[in-house]
């Protein structure tokens, strides 16, 4: 799934007349992150709890920093434990 959330943070395939395209495409990419941590968690029988201070982080991160493969597959272990 990160490979999933860089290619839709890095290419901006989708587009809307009214919203910018890097903010579009950030958060479409927040929301598959974190749907997916949300079902890995499911899985694992295991309680997440991600608070509003990390999505906006995450947002932001997702819009403005150069963020690679790695580093979004590190931040969901984190959350989840090894997958």
């Amino acid at each position: 799934m990160a490979l999933y959330c860089f290619w839709v943070i890095k290419l901006c395939p989708f587009k809307h007349s009214l919203i910018p395209n890097d903010e579009l495409n950030a958060k479409i990419a927040v929301r598959l992150f974190l749907n997916t941590i949300r079902i890995i968690a499911a899985m694992k029988k295991i309680n997440v709890s991600i608070n509003r201070s990390y999505i906006q982080n995450l947002y932001y991160s997702f819009r403005y920093r150069d963020l690679s493969k790695e580093s979004l597959m590190a931040m969901a272990e984190t959350l989840v434990g090894n997958v």
